[in-house]
């Protein structure tokens, strides 16, 4: 008997396109499974090693002996390059940082305890960790050639204990049943219970928890022993199923709900929502079905990394949607995985490229102590036309560095004016010109910053669905900026730059189109230079938006490089 997984909803199709990776990553034979248009059916006795599959993926990802390796390497090549330098401040940097090396070493070593419990190697542990921790006391006080090449060799004992079979099935499951706890409630291996549980026990648990219900209704079925109870239809996909399982926040959390908390949401008040076996076992997969993306945002305190999880939905068919998929995966450590996968869409027949992006879905979510922020987007048809300019594509790879980018590709899939973010570039860099800024994030340039505001005008042509857009305006207003910003420098006014360039930021910012205009003519008949009649389009708004023409000006003026801090005090210059 075969069962068939159609495609639906988005988290739904994630645990398709999860299911689909699972056994392609494990060589399983083509014959036991086929895609077809608009599912995806299984032969039932592929289910016989399911879990096996499923954890074989998991522990194969999530074995995280490189990282150890690159920790350990790290201390090794710092001990090995340690010659007693003749400067004392040297040795002294040195010293420490070989001290630093170990103690990520001991930290990360540490992070094993639980994979070690229960086993016959806790004692062996246990020396190797106050080994570890006594040598770094040590080192700090003994540089002897002897004291570090014992170092090394520890640290080499601890590269070769936890390349223990054991230990390393061990601790990939810890880290996977951490990992898990983003999609699903505290049902079976994700239990607390099974914290420093083997590897084989999560396995046993799997199988007999999802794979042997759905056998055993297939085997009632082949029997027609079910006949008499009362039959329920599955939630998700209609099934019939006897209505033990029902879908709440432990089949899948980020859309889960407790809906006993809940009834409200249902017009009935029936909280119960049945789901057959095959769809339990199904949401199962939709952790390896999405795209972990790994990012980061600016704090008080500097930046905090995050993991966000993306998926991207494609209403075509099976292969298309999984193809697509694998795409984005294959390019999630890159720099602007959107715009990879928008643009090696793109690189496809123009008419075929633009029926892709129409039908495009993304989703995103993110899991913070239990609470999960979901966002969707999906690309119009004027923005599917955007993406398929040229001239879009040169911009968008021309924008430095890769985190702004990366924003500005978020902004557009998620409809955010453009000019939030170019605006707060603007002023970011121009503090760091004057030296007000001492934040270690990379910020834009205003060369990028004028890309970006090209970007917000061919996006909004597009939106008002001009045939074609023109930047030229757009383009004038830069070059007539850096025309002033080269004749200040040449005079040695570059210290005015700044302190003009917030002032017309402030303008662009309350929409100030005269206060802007003002401040434009006040500094051209300073230096009796003609304003160009292009200009007037800032109170017209006939050719380009007033902000697109003033930002534009802005990055300009400001482009060339200026390394004179402002000597003149202006009230008016915070933004």
């Amino acid at each position: 008997m075969s069962i068939k997984f159609y495609l639906s909803e988005w988290f739904y199709n994630m645990g398709i396109v999860g299911l689909l990776r699972i056994l392609k990553f494990n060589n399983v034979d083509e014959s036991k499974y086929t895609t077809k248009e608009n599912y995806l059916e299984i032969e039932d006795e592929l289910l016989d090693n399911f879990a096996e599959y499923y954890f074989n993926y998991f522990f194969t990802i999530n074995d995280d002996r490189e990282i150890f390796k690159r920790h350990i390497n790290e201390a090794t090549s710092l001990i090995e390059n340690y010659d007693k330098p003749s400067e004392s401040s040297d040795q002294e940097a040195s010293a420490k940082n070989i001290s630093k090396a170990i103690k990520n070493v001991y930290d990360y070593f540490k992070k094993y305890e639980n994979s070690v419990k229960n086993t016959c190697y806790v004692d062996e542990y246990n020396d190797l960790l106050n080994s570890i921790k006594e040598m770094n006391r040590i080192i700090k006080k003994d540089k002897s050639i002897e004291t570090l090449e014992e170092a090394k060799s520890i640290l080499n004992n601890l590269l070769d204990f936890v390349s223990i079979e054991e230990i390393r099935k061990k601790r990939a499951a810890n880290i996977t049943r951490s990992n898990l706890s983003d999609f699903f409630g505290q049902a079976s291996f994700l239990n607390p219970s099974f914290v420093g549980a083997y590897a084989q026990n999560f396995i046993e648990k799997m199988h007999k928890d999802y794979v042997e219900p759905v056998k055993e209704k297939y085997n009632q079925n082949a029997s027609k022993k079910s006949k008499g109870k009362t039959v329920y239809n599955c939630s998700l996909c209609s099934r019939e199923t006897n209505g033990k399982y029902h879908f709440d926040e432990a089949m899948f959390s980020p859309i889960g709900l407790s809906l006993t908390e809940n009834k409200n949401f249902l017009w009935n008040e029936v909280t119960k929502l049945p789901i057959c076996e095959e769809c339990k076992l199904l949401l199962m997969c939709t952790p390896v079905g999405c795209t972990p993306l790994r990012k980061f945002r600016p704090t008080a305190d500097g930046v905090e990394y995050y993991t966000e999880y993306s998926f991207v939905n494609l209403d075509t068919d099976i292969n298309s949607l999984f193809k697509i998929n694998e795409n984005f995966m294959q390019r999630s450590s890159s720099s602007n995985p959107y715009r990879e996968l928008i643009f090696d869409i793109v690189t496809q027949m123009e008419q075929k490229a633009l029926w892709t992006l129409q039908s495009i879905f993304f989703v995103e979510f993110q899991t913070v102590k239990k609470s999960t922020y979901l966002r969707y987007f999906n690309i119009a048809p004027f923005k599917a036309k955007f993406f398929i300019d040229k001239e879009v594509h040169y911009l968008l790879s021309h924008i430095r560095p890769y985190q702004f980018q990366m924003d500005i590709m978020e902004y557009i899939l998620t409809d955010r004016d453009l000019y939030l973010l170019i605006f707060d570039e603007l002023r970011n860099y121009l503090k760091k010109a004057e030296g007000k800024d001492d934040r270690r994030i990379i910020v834009g340039d205003p060369i990028s910053c004028f890309n970006s505001v090209c970007l917000r005008h061919l996006l909004n042509g597009y939106k008002r669905r001009q045939k074609k857009v023109s930047t030229k305006i757009i383009n004038d207003a830069f070059e007539y900026g850096k025309e002033l910003n080269r004749y200040y420098v040449a005079t040695d006014s570059a210290n005015k730059i700044n302190s003009i360039g917030y002032k017309m930021l402030n303008a662009v910012k309350v929409g100030d189109k005269e206060e802007f205009l003002d401040n434009l003519i006040r500094t051209c008949m300073s230096i009796q230079k003609p304003i160009p009649d292009y200009f007037l389009n800032v109170l017209t708004e006939q050719r380009a938006d007033f902000k697109d023409i003033a930002l534009a000006f802005i990055c300009g003026f400001t482009a060339l490089p200026v390394n004179v801090a402002s000597k003149e005090k202006v009230s008016n210059e915070e933004v």
